[in-house]
């Protein structure tokens, strides 16, 4: 239904944000806040950190995004979340968004259905709402029709 990006947070007052340019031997040396471990989040960042070589720098691990949001708006390290999820708080100031040069992590929100089963007119009233009011958000990316299984 839509696309996502898993984007690197800090604190406004990191010194992370004063760099000119940021890389990602720079996020690797500072500390991750983490999802639990086991989290499907948590297996992209890790896989994207180890698809460049580098070792990450874990500094502690949260229950889930809005504990890690807390945590890095505290300045207790940098951390990785969904664009989506942060919108609010990059808004007003609370977290800077960086820019990571040859840093992109896509994520795909997907409607999966069972190919034989029937639509409800509930389920068919979602999915036409849902078609139609993604590319109205910011970060949004339409299928034309959802995947089926």
């Amino acid at each position: 239904v839509a696309l996502d990006r898993l984007v690197v947070i800090a604190a406004p007052s990191h010194p992370i944000t004063q760099l000119p340019r940021i890389t990602i031997s720079d996020i690797a040396q500072e500390p991750f806040i983490l999802a639990r471990y086991g989290s499907s989040t948590r297996r992209l960042i890790e896989g994207k950190f180890k698809d460049h070589g580098v070792v990450m720098r874990i500094g502690m691990e949260q229950g889930g995004t809005e504990d890690i949001k807390k945590a890095v708006e505290s300045g207790l390290g940098i951390a990785m979340v969904s664009q989506w999820s942060v919108l609010r708080e990059v808004g007003a100031g609370y977290l800077r968004q960086l820019e990571v040069e040859g840093w992109d992590l896509p994520r795909n929100y997907e409607m999966i259905t069972h190919k034989s089963r029937y639509f409800s007119p509930a389920v068919e009233s979602f999915l036409t709402f849902a078609r139609e009011e993604a590319p109205k958000l910011k970060f949004a990316d339409v299928l034309k029709r959802p995947v089926r299984a």
